[in-house]
């Protein structure tokens, strides 16, 4: 072998490496700024209708289900350290729901996922949360603890998101599936605690019957006396604005009958004769007690306004 062919034998491929390793060199830095500025900003939805999907199956319906959450809890993950919006969430969820109606753990975990992310959360996540939520809690209706978790995001998370008009209904309706939850959870006291939550919506919103009654039933059913002590302290607090709020309506109509009727006359003396009696009314057996035959004051704050 001449020296010049071992020559090129050997120094070729070295100097082969070090133009290569020049050009590596001098295009990385543009490269490498270009892949940091790249961005993923969408996703795309692999799966077919919901609808299809029990077919497509071929009867492996839970497998597939799971393997679709499995996804989905994945993806939120990535979607949030990405910083991007989990868009076809509402979808994964439809398809997992069309494969296993009574799948209970999305349901616990719906609401989480449509509403948490590294995004501003839309109005119309929040609707399709409760829309889940309903679907849920239809498919498992004696299920408590699904029943805690809507009524707490229907009062408590959800109308942040909603115009104002519309939160009143939503945390009535909250504080209703609260109640449910604490009813049918006889057996778990930490529930039961925390649906007591509902009592105070329920009042505020003028449902202070339904909140009594709420109160008595857990009353009856738990068997932790600081549940019960708490729920007699409640019950008692509301039956006692109860019977309030019945006597300022009944001094309030007095008050209008009075002025309506016998503006001349001081009220101890309205108070003494009593309220002004229909003589055509009065006519005939039987006709005591009824309305414009009422001779006390008494009687006649019982009749129906």
């Amino acid at each position: 072998m001449t020296t010049a062919r071992l020559l090129r034998e050997t120094l070729l491929p070295v100097a082969l490496m070090i133009a290569s390793a020049a050009v590596i060199q001098h295009v990385r830095p543009g490269l490498f700024h270009a892949v940091t500025r790249t961005r993923e900003t969408s996703s795309v939805y692999p799966l077919p209708p919901p609808e299809q999907l029990p077919v497509l199956s071929l009867g492996y319906r839970s497998a597939l289900a799971d393997g679709i959450w499995a996804s989905v809890l994945v993806n939120q993950g990535l979607h949030i350290k990405q910083r991007r919006r989990f868009e076809f969430a509402s979808r994964y969820f439809e398809s997992i729901f069309s494969l296993e109606p009574t799948y209970r753990q999305p349901y616990l975990l719906v609401e989480t996922i449509l509403t948490f992310g590294a995004t501003k959360t839309q109005p119309q996540d929040v609707l399709d949360a409760r829309r889940f939520l309903e679907q849920g809690l239809r498919e498992r209706p004696n299920d408590a603890q699904l029943h805690l978790q809507a009524g707490s995001f229907l009062a408590y998370l959800a109308p942040s998101f909603l115009p104002e008009d519309q939160r009143p209904a939503w945390r009535l309706e909250g504080a209703r599936l609260m109640a449910r939850a604490g009813e049918l959870g006889a057996s778990d006291v930490n529930l039961q605690w925390h649906a007591l939550a509902s009592v105070r919506t329920l009042n505020r919103s003028g449902e202070r019957a339904a909140a009594i009654a709420f109160l008595e039933r857990i009353h009856e059913m738990t068997e932790d006396p600081e549940l019960r002590a708490e729920v007699l302290r409640q019950l008692q607090s509301l039956q006692a604005e109860d019977a309030a709020e019945r006597a300022k309506n009944s001094a309030q109509r007095f008050e209008e009958a009075w002025r309506s009727e016998f503006p001349f006359v001081s009220r101890a003396m309205v108070l003494l004769l009593g309220p002004g009696v229909d003589p055509a009314a009065c006519a005939g057996p039987g006709k005591q007690g009824r309305p414009g035959c009422v001779r006390a004051w008494k009687q006649w704050a019982e009749l129906p306004r």
